[in-house]
């Protein structure tokens, strides 16, 4: 390298003398009446100016190089922050691991090119750090039930809920659209996603009892298909369209929830509370147990959709739907 600088130089020196002098001899057959004194002056001329080109070629170029050694230590600096970072997490001690998360959502902050390979390493540590044993749907129906004892006092696991932090605060316009939060066969229980945009979500068979998505955001490609819901809070989600079949949603808190064309065949709504304002329209229902569920203050539904459900005598339909109301049988 230092000797093709060396030259590089030396061409460039040679040009600055020959150059100047090869075009003199042109210029002064063009013009033969020219003194001695005006070719010198010409020629010194020449060669200032080719020196200015010279000169100005070389700052640029010095330029181009100093950015692209700045460049190669940002990325050098950049791997070894993530390399350090991937160290962490993997620590057996919370307190470092948790310093891990933070790196990695900083650097998926600062770089464009890296957000989502960060997001990646966050949602697989996720899955093994908080991992639910192996279930069959019968299993996972069976902790859906109504009558457990539901402790309000447990709280999320605090690394879990740290990278739920960061999915929730990430610049989801950095990501395409096949790239998407998915986190499944996870304790996610009493676990924070309110205003989380989990557009195309894949969250399938989670413990998320207790959870909170008020606000969350998901859509048609969301999927939380054969997870816990159960006593969850979620007022003012958007889950139109999405898929909750076999879901768990058992004395969950609907409050203005948007169930609009969702999915919801097998669902488990017993109990379901202060579904106030909540929107079933054109939600499928087929199978869906809403036995003592709180609907009489919801939005869209229809005899067809609450024909295909299990209904007792302690669900509350709206009042509209009172016939179909009376036909429930009070000894299910």
């Amino acid at each position: 390298m230092l000797a093709a600088a060396f030259l590089v130089i030396a061409l460039a020196l040679i040009g600055l003398w020959k150059v100047p002098q090869l075009q003199i001899q042109n210029y002064q057959r063009r013009y033969p009446a020219l003194s001695p004194a005006d070719l010198l002056k010409a020629e010194n001329d020449f060669r200032a100016t080719l020196a200015q080109i010279l000169g100005g070629a070389a700052l640029l170029a010095g330029l181009y190089f100093t950015a692209r050694t700045l460049v190669l230590q940002q990325e050098g600096q950049l791997t070894d922050r993530i390399s350090k970072a991937v160290e962490q997490l993997g620590s057996e001690r919370p307190d470092i691991s948790l310093g891990g998360i933070y790196q990695l959502a900083r650097i998926a902050r600062d770089s464009d090119r890296d957000h989502w390979a960060m997001m990646q390493v966050l949602m697989s540590y996720t899955e093994r750090h908080a991992a639910l044993p192996a279930v069959s749907i019968v299993a996972l129906q069976k902790q859906c039930d109504p009558n457990q004892y539901y402790d309000r006092s447990e709280t999320p696991d605090y690394n879990v809920q740290a990278v739920v932090n960061v999915i929730r605060t990430r610049d989801a316009e950095k990501e395409s659209s096949d790239q998407r939060v998915s986190i499944v066969h996870t304790n996610l229980r009493h676990i924070d996603m309110s205003q989380a945009n989990l557009r195309g979500a894949q969250l399938i068979g989670n413990d998320m009892g207790g959870a909170v998505l008020i606000n969350a955001a998901l859509d048609g490609n969301a999927r939380l298909s054969f997870s816990l819901l159960n006593n969850a809070n979620l007022t003012k989600a958007n889950l139109s369209d999405a898929h909750l079949e076999h879901t768990c949603l058992v004395r969950a808190q609907l409050t203005g929830t948007d169930f609009s064309r969702a999915h919801l065949e097998q669902a488990d709504l017993r109990n379901v509370v202060d579904a106030e304002g909540a929107d079933f329209s054109a939600a499928v229902l087929d199978g869906a147990d809403l036995r003592g569920a709180e609907l009489q203050k919801a939005r869209g539904l229809v005899v067809g959709q609450v024909a295909e459900a299990k209904l007792d005598c302690n669900t509350q339909l709206p009042p509209y739907l009172a016939k179909q109301q009376s036909k429930a049988k009070c000894d299910e």
